[in-house]
């Protein structure tokens, strides 16, 4: 983008928005035409974003989507203030990558699933000494907020089963050259984000009647107790949908009798705070040069491994599952899927595909691929 004042975004029928130069854009033009016509608020809201004075970077993923307050496939730095209602309500939300070696493809079949599907009820919340912290008593809001939470959390926590963490998946690929298979846990920890959302929310509002149209720019700063006290919260609820998906990742190695290396585990929603900057993740993830991530589209579609490239410090890409774009999947495109779901089709799914997103980053020299992935199982959690 050219240096200064930034650029404008010309689509039909649609005012113009100017995007600053703060903002890093990855996906296709047409995919964000689509957006401003068909998704207008959504749409606004990255120029909302964009352009607030403690904005940092923004940038904008090939496989952006109308969800959240700040869209789907988007990264978000700022400087001391953090927007809780950006990132949505699945802190924590992410994927762990293993490799079973000893897991031969041909025993991925749709009985195998089945065994998954019913094994993973039977999941329970991890304990709370591997997630929770101490509450730390601090006055947030006329009276210990925090305290509440704590007990809030260790409720809703009981809520979060195997098969109660959103709209998540459990999947085996094919992936050469990796000999046997890949697994792919994709989950959050649904009741506990929510629990810790809804109370940064009730601190940011300081009790007032607030509109939706209100919600996105409802802040809190890393210099006061208050949003010191977001960050703790935000750091349990995604630990608790870590320490879920090694549980989830050790009931399938008990079923199928071989354990598994892990190759990278990466949360895809949520907040993190370093000094006075927040990182906003909604559906955008952060490497690290040589770290592995896995891209797709389809649920029950092929996927890529792909390795962050160096000469980056960092680099942000797209959301890691393939159950993310959820569209109509062919049916059986794969031996021994197993779809108990029939996810709605979204206007996105052309472009969100695995290949145009794996493509479009490796063309910024963000990423290389490694490995093209073929699934075999797909179990909904």
């Amino acid at each position: 983008m050219p240096g200064g004042k930034g650029s404008l975004h010309m689509a039909p029928n649609v005012d113009p928005v100017l995007l600053p130069d703060s903002v890093r854009l990855y996906c296709q033009d047409s995919l964000l035409t689509a957006l401003a016509t068909q998704a207008p608020e959504a749409y606004m809201r990255l120029q909302t974003y964009a352009t607030q004075s403690t904005t940092l970077t923004l940038t904008v993923l090939p496989d952006l989507a109308p969800d959240n307050a700040l869209p789907v496939g988007t990264h978000l730095r700022t400087r001391n203030v953090v927007f809780p209602f950006a990132p949505g309500f699945d802190l924590g939300c992410g994927y762990s990558i293993w490799h079973l070696p000893l897991l031969r493809p041909e025993h991925c079949t749709a009985q195998l699933a089945n065994q998954l599907a019913r094994r993973a009820g039977a999941v329970t919340a991890p304990p709370p000494d591997t997630w929770l912290g101490t509450p730390q008593g601090e006055n947030t809001a006329g009276h210990d907020l925090e305290t509440q939470l704590h007990a809030t959390l260790l409720s809703e926590a009981q809520r979060c089963t195997g098969l109660a963490t959103g709209n998540h998946y459990l999947e085996l690929h094919r992936a050469e050259p990796y000999s046997g298979t890949v697994l792919l846990i994709h989950n959050g920890g649904l009741y506990v984000s929510r629990a810790v959302q809804r109370a940064a929310l009730r601190i940011a509002s300081r009790g007032e009647a607030i509109t939706a149209a209100q919600l996105p720019l409802l802040s809190l700063d890393a210099r006061r107790p208050t949003g010191r006290a977001y960050a703790r919260w935000t750091t349990w609820a995604q630990t608790f949908a870590m320490q879920l998906r090694k549980q989830l990742a050790q009931m399938v190695f008990d079923e199928v009798g071989v354990s598994g290396t892990l190759i990278s585990d990466l949360m895809h929603s949520g907040v993190t705070l370093n000094r006075d900057v927040w990182e906003i993740y909604s559906g955008s993830q952060r490497l690290v040069p040589g770290m592995m991530a896995f891209i797709g589209g389809q649920v029950g579609g092929h996927g890529h491994l792909v390795q962050a490239a160096p000469g980056h410090e960092e680099v942000v890409i797209s959301h890691g599952s393939s159950s993310m774009v959820t569209f109509n999947p062919p049916a059986q495109e794969a031996p021994g899927v197993f779809f108990n779901f029939n996810p709605p089709s979204t206007e996105w799914s052309r472009y969100a595909t695995a290949d145009v997103s794996m493509n479009l980053l490796a063309a910024h020299g963000l990423i290389r691929p490694v490995a093209r992935t073929v699934p075999l199982v797909v179990v909904k959690l």
